[in-house]
């Protein structure tokens, strides 16, 4: 038994005896005693042990978020990507998306439930912040109670549909909405959360983005009916609308399938947290609904604040689009206009300061940049010039 020791500890002698003088690199690199030139290697190339010879890297991946580090004279070492703080889905806060992952492994070696990746960021912040929503069982009901007050229910006059919704933008009565959910000067009531109707009239309408800003007036009375509340999943957040068929779009609608209605047409697209992220603004089909996204919402009321500041023209007309079937029919002699069906019906205007016009957005963009406009119409089959001023509006 003793002598088996001996012969043992002989060998283990020998081995790292052998590993000293393996290990031992020439004071000066020998290139000569480097293998012939390497033709390509996979994995690309590094320096050998002694930092004298280029040998081929050694292959393999690394994990999903680490990166393969090569230091002079060493191994490859596998390192993690990012050192920035994430969240799991124990709640915990982990120093590197490397460390979640290790402790997702034990997790699953230990039979207990599987640690993910949550948010970028400590735990404490964002969307798992304990206040936020999304850490609720019952979160739908939650964010209901939360946005509700801010969500205003339309009731329209004299018009085919005669429902919609917006939301209150700030705490003095502005409301946006939709575009398409007004017309020109028609007789507004809203309703808010807390019972009350108000009247309420158009500020701003920009009809090229569908958005519309609108201003309660006077409390009225009190209604009757609950709103409707739907729920869904985004699917993409840049649906161009040429995609959807709407000509001449620059808009990227968001897209979910949540279902959008007369009623809660115009109203807000909200996320767990009760944030609006778009307006409610196309249905194609159950299923398949388009809003407008915030950005363009922020834009939207940025200009309309600096339009209210310089103060807006009004010129009393309503107006449409030229369509083709027009110009064929009535003015087959004209190429650009648009329809004046409001003041005197059957009037296309089709220039303005000497400039042709293509659609509403020009003759609206006109009125509001000249103090006096030249406006060349056609009745029948009669030119006539119109010299205007527009009126200064609140």
């Amino acid at each position: 038994m003793q002598l088996l020791a001996c012969v043992l500890m002989a060998s283990v002698l020998q081995a790292r005896d052998l590993r000293t003088r393996q290990t031992t690199c020439p004071n000066v690199c020998d290139l000569s005693r480097c293998s012939s030139a390497i033709k390509s290697c996979y994995f690309g190339v590094v320096k050998e042990r002694c930092d004298c010879c280029t040998v081929c890297a050694a292959g393999g991946v690394c994990g999903q978020g680490m990166t393969c580090e090569y230091r002079s004279g060493a191994r490859g070492t596998c390192v993690c990507e990012s050192h920035e703080p994430v969240c799991g889905s124990d709640g915990r806060t982990y120093h590197s998306v490397c460390r979640l992952k290790a402790e997702n492994r034990r997790a699953e070696k230990s039979d207990i439930p599987a640690v993910i990746f949550i948010q970028t960021g400590p735990c404490e912040t964002g969307s798992q912040n304990p206040s936020s929503m999304r850490y609720k069982f019952n979160f739908i009901a939650d964010v209901v109670d939360k946005i509700a007050p801010a969500v205003v229910h339309l009731e329209l006059f004299n018009v085919p549909v005669s429902s919609g919704s917006g939301f209150i933008a700030s705490e003095d009565g502005w409301i946006v909405t939709n575009a398409h959910v007004l017309t020109n000067k028609q007789h507004i009531k809203l309703e808010l959360k807390n019972a009350m109707l108000y009247d309420a009239t158009i500020k701003d309408v920009d009809q090229k983005l569908d958005i519309a800003l609108i201003k309660i007036d006077s409390e009225v009375s009190k209604p009757r009916c609950p709103k409707p509340v739907t729920t869904g999943i985004i699917s993409t957040t840049d649906r161009g609308g040429n995609e959807l068929g709407l000509q001449n779009s620059v808009m990227e609608y968001i897209q979910t399938d949540a279902i959008i209605n007369y009623a809660n047409s115009g109203g807000p697209l909200v996320n767990l947290d009760g944030d609006v992220i778009g307006i409610n603004t196309l249905k194609v089909t159950a299923g398949i609904s388009f809003a407008i996204p915030s950005d363009r919402i922020c834009q939207f009321l940025a200009d309309s604040y600096d339009r209210q500041r310089k103060g807006l023209r009004y010129i009393g007309v309503r107006m449409l689009q030229l369509s083709d079937v027009e110009k064929e029919s009535n003015f087959p002699d004209v190429s650009s206009g648009v329809y004046v069906y409001e003041v005197i019906p059957g009037t296309a205007a089709f220039s303005i300061n000497g400039h042709p016009v293509h659609s509403t957005e020009d003759m609206s963009q006109a009125v509001q940049s000249n103090k006096v406009l030249s406006l060349v119409v056609r009745r029948a089959n009669e030119k006539i010039t119109l010299i205007m001023i527009p009126d200064e509006v609140d």
